[in-house]
């Protein structure tokens, strides 16, 4: 077994995941409509497939690191739910009660008929089926949720998993999963099943593991190479297929096939180059590094909880009751980063503080 102190905190990854909250603000938000960035906006929605991978390998480095530890099943779910039940659910009820309670009306939507019996879903993390089967008007405002009932599915039985196999018979289990994500999406490429159906997304949380696997018994230089011609020739094969459908969006029908496996595979190559002992990675890591991708990173699950919510009720409102100047997106979304550090210092931190330290340093990455 891993040595626990082995793991280290590892800050690059922090900035991985500031790129993909800023993608999921630039694809839900900003929405930039000039070329080029319109491109970059419309495929912001690979933003959650980024957070996926990272949890995929996070959650696997830590549980292989804690694996044969007397409380390992206690420690690592008492440790999950203090990081994510706490701030989800005081939005959700919160969300409820003002919307029900108080008969709130925004946007020129009814909220309260919005939030109809499927509301309930969202209580036991499985509003992602409700999206699947019924299509996204299912609850509009609170649409972007659908991606942590998929992780949190997973936490549900990717720790037995990891406990009860050998790492050779886990790579073996997440190449089952990627090929079965592909297979469901190509029997049913119908974009609200495809998109948020469990067993349709699992790959890149697969991947992620796969990825935890290899960095834990390889060394990432000697496949340096590899992996950056994979890069290169996969972001081409999706280059391609967005210049020739003139589509970079999640609806596109050959991103639902294949794309989106190939958009984490590529997600999962820029996690690994930062185990890489060269130049360029020393640069990459530099970047990734830098406070502001960091900082973003560090509250990323507030500003993930809070945008889309927001953005539906207040900013919409105001935007169709009131002439807003070209700014006031960039206004709005720097009140949600300070809405999200005040969240996290003020609310967030009072759970995190019980959190069991098995694994000190790497903890930070999880949070």
């Amino acid at each position: 077994m891993e040595n626990n102190t082995s793991l280290q905190y590892i800050k690059p990854l922090d900035g991985l995941r500031g790129i993909a909250i800023s993608l999921v603000l630039m694809f839900h938000c900003l929405n930039f409509t000039h070329y080029p960035l319109k491109y970059l906006s419309d495929f912001g929605w690979t933003g959650v497939d980024l957070f996926f991978v990272l949890s995929g390998f996070l959650i696997t480095r830590n549980l292989l690191a804690t694996k044969g530890n007397q409380k390992y099943f206690y420690n690592f779910f008492r440790n999950r739910i203090l990081r994510i039940f706490p701030l989800y659910y005081l939005v959700l009820l919160s969300t409820f009660l003002i919307c029900n309670v108080f008969n709130i009306v925004l946007n020129q939507v009814s909220i309260p008929k919005t939030l109809n019996p499927d509301f309930w879903y969202f209580f036991t993390y499985t509003q992602n089926l409700i999206f699947a089967f019924k299509g996204w008007q299912a609850t509009e405002m609170l649409h972007h949720l659908w991606s942590l009932a998929i992780e949190e599915q997973f936490y549900l039985f990717w720790p037995f998993v990891v406990y009860y196999l050998n790492e050779k018979k886990i790579v073996y289990v997440t190449i089952i999963l990627i090929v079965l994500a592909i297979v469901i999406r190509n029997i049913a490429p119908i974009h609200h099943f495809s998109y948020t159906f469990t067993f349709a997304r699992t790959d890149a949380l697969a991947l992620g593991a796969i990825a935890a696997i290899f960095v834990k018994n390889r060394n990432i230089h000697n496949y340096l190479n590899q992996l950056q011609i994979l890069f290169v020739c996969l972001a081409l094969v999706l280059l391609t297929i967005s210049i020739i459908t003139k589509n970079t969006l999640d609806q596109n029908e050959y991103f639902i096939r294949i794309g989106y496996t190939l958009i984490a595979i590529v997600y999962t190559c820029l996690l690994l180059f930062v185990f890489a002992k060269t130049k360029f990675a020393l640069l990459y890591n530099k970047f990734l590094s830098n406070q502001y991708l960091c900082f973003l990173g560090k509250y990323a699950y507030g500003i993930y909880i809070y945008h889309w919510l927001f953005y539906k009720t207040i900013y919409l409102y105001l935007e169709s009751n009131y002439i807003l100047p070209w700014y006031s997106i960039w206004l709005f979304v720097f009140c949600i980063i300070l809405l999200s550090y005040v969240s996290y210092h003020l609310f967030e931190v009072q759970f995190l503080k019980y959190k069991i330290k098995t694994y000190k340093e790497a903890e930070t990455n999880l949070k």
